[in-house]
This record gives C-alpha cells, structure tokens and sequence, in this order.
C-alpha cells in the first residue's frame, strides 16, 4: 500500500493503555475495509503499552508505532497528525472501539457526497464492551445523511459552532441536532484541512481541547456531512472518569482568553453570546472541582467573585438552559454564592454533578 492508497489515518493516542490498547487497535484491523493506516503514538507510558503495541504492530503493516516523552493527549494527537499520509482523519481513543464495518461506512459518505470536509456521525454508548460483539454495521446498508455547505444561503461556522455552547439553542434555531460536537471521535477530517490552516490540539488547554480543535476547524471548512449512523462505540471506565483538577481556576482563565481571542476575529455577535452558557459551564464545573479537592467555602466564594468575566444570559435566552443550570445562573448573578455552593455540595453526594 502506498501513501496515495491511504484514505483513513486512524489516530490512536495510548497512555498506560494495557489493558484496552489491543482491544481499540483490532477493532480497526479486523474492518472490512483495507485502505488505512493506524498510527499508534505512545505518549511515554510508564506500563507494559509499547510492548503489547510492538506485538500487535510486528506483522502488521497497517500499523505505524511511535513513543514520545508524555505529553498528554493533545500532544499525541498533534504528533500522530504529523505523521498522517491518509485523505482523512480519524481519531480513536485507546479504551474504545470502531464498530465492525464504519470504515466502509464513511467511505461510502466520501464517495456519495464528494468529499465533503468534515464528516459527523453517531457513536453507540454503552458501560463495558460487553455485546460491542454483535453491534455490526451491514455491509449492505447505504448511510443516509445530510449535506451542510456554505454554498446553499447556510453559514455552517457559525451553526454547528454554536453546537459547542447550547445544543438546545442550536437546535431550535437552526434545527440541527449533534450531541458529541465537543469530541474528535465518530468524525473524519479532510487531512488537507488541517494541515493547510495548521489546525492542531491546543496543547495548554483541558477539557475542552477538543471542542476548541473542532472550533478551529468549523471555520475553515465548506462543507459538512452528518449521519445518525453509529460507527463509534464509547467504552465507559472509571479510569476515564474526569478528577478534579487542582489549577482549575488558571485553567478555566486560560480557555476563556483562547475563545475570546478566537471569537474576536470572527466577529460573530451570536456565538459572542452563546459562549456565556459554556462560560457558566466552566464556573459550575469549577466548584464542583474545588469541592471535591476539599477548598474551604470562603476560598471558593473569592474564586467566584474574580471569575475573569460577566456572565451575561437574556431572560428569554435561559429557555435554551436545563433547570439546575437556570438557578446557577440566578444564584449567580444575584451573588448568593454561599446557596450556589451548598447547591453543588448537595448534587456531589448524590452523584450529579452537571451545570
């Protein structure tokens, strides 16, 4: 296979992945479909990773293996981009899987639709990869799916963007519907994209890395096709579960200067607004952090009142917000921090923790 034949680079990003790396990398080689490279890159695992990789790559020539100092995943990724010869890219996590048959799908979406420059699809979520087994996409099916372009009177920046901020307002508004925009997985990338508008990972940026890489590319794309059709299976862990994080607060600062910045040169009043749902997502996400690392209620008040920005969201506008998000903002934006607080304190133990 040369470097022409490639259609798919599949990206997969390990880390101390020993027990599902295998699992994520056949999921792919056992495809009904051949036009592929897999690029594992070992982000400096400290278990036995890179050996089980070596085994799986020793008579495999789809596989090209790389070990980097660790980085964290953004890093693997940029590196694994690098390296990238196929037409489009695809990410894959190591503790998940591409259901039996989705290469073929998407290809048949690249073939049907011309090529579009990004492609959506749909995942299946389950707890564990027990029956991932008989999850099988038919060789016979023919994907349906719907073609966005700026080209017919739509501007798809701006409308799938606002997807990373409020997909209730999205849909709404534009009637589009897409619940993992904020993931790089279940979704192909023309390679030329990103490569031409140096479209990477930002490397300093946590949790929402993803939706801010898929930002960068909604604003140099024309044209997009999205499909229902389920080509990705999530794998639920608790070693995926997300922990507090002790710089939270600079963390939190850092992404919003990143989507100001971002936002300005677009100059965009609509998605200027709908940031303030996901910047209210960040104060939540926030406390609850800072509660979980055992922060004393007064430190967590001071934190709140220097939060780096005033959250501004229309009356009319918390329609598009769920019920304990409403009262966050009110408690919010009527400084009763101590209620807003007890309020998470109160969803922590009963195990719900969302914004």
């Amino acid at each position: 296979m040369t470097d022409t034949d490639v259609v798919f680079s599949v990206i997969i990003p390990a880390y101390n992945a020993s027990n599902t790396i295998e699992r994520a990398v056949l999921s792919v080689v056992n495809q009904n479909f051949s036009s592929y490279e897999i690029i594992i890159v070992d982000d400096g695992s400290t278990d036995d990773t890179l050996d089980i990789c070596k085994k799986i790559a020793l008579n495999n020539h789809y596989i090209k293996l790389f070990s980097k100092k660790n980085g964290g995943v953004s890093s693997a990724r940029n590196y694994a981009i690098n390296k990238a010869v196929g037409e489009y890219v695809i990410f894959l996590d190591s503790d998940d899987i591409y259901l039996p048959g989705s290469l073929e799908t998407i290809f048949r979406i690249i073939k049907d639709v011309k090529k579009p420059d990004l492609i959506l699809c749909g995942y299946k979520n389950h707890a564990s990869s027990v029956d991932f087994g008989v999850m099988r996409i038919e060789k016979a099916e023919i994907p349906s799916c719907e073609l966005f372009s700026n080209d017919n009177n739509l501007n798809i920046s701006i409308i799938f963007s606002s997807l990373l901020f409020s997909e209730k307002y999205t849909f709404q508004k534009y009637h589009v519907d897409y619940p993992n925009m904020r993931t790089p997985w279940a979704k192909a990338y023309r390679r030329e994209v990103l490569i031409k508008n140096d479209i990477k990972f930002d490397e300093k940026m946590y949790r929402f890395e993803d939706g801010f890489f898929n930002m960068n590319v909604l604003f140099n794309i024309n044209s997009i096709a999205k499909t229902e059709l389920a080509v990705y299976g999530y794998i639920q862990n608790e070693s995926g579960s997300i922990q507090p994080r002790k710089n939270i607060v600079l963390e939190n600062y850092y992404k919003i200067r990143a989507i100001d910045q971002f936002l300005e040169k677009q100059n965009n009043k609509e998605l200027n607004h709908l940031k303030n749902y996901f910047y209210l997502e960040l104060l939540c996400g926030q406390i609850i952090d800072q509660l979980k690392l055992g922060e004393s209620i007064k430190a967590i008040k001071t934190k709140i009142k220097q939060y780096p920005i005033s959250i501004t969201i229309k009356k009319t506008d918390l329609r598009y917000c769920r019920m304990n998000k409403k009262i966050s903002y009110i408690l919010y934006k009527t400084h009763l921090y101590l209620f807003l607080i007890m309020m998470f304190r109160i969803r922590i133990r009963v195990g719900a923790h969302a914004c």
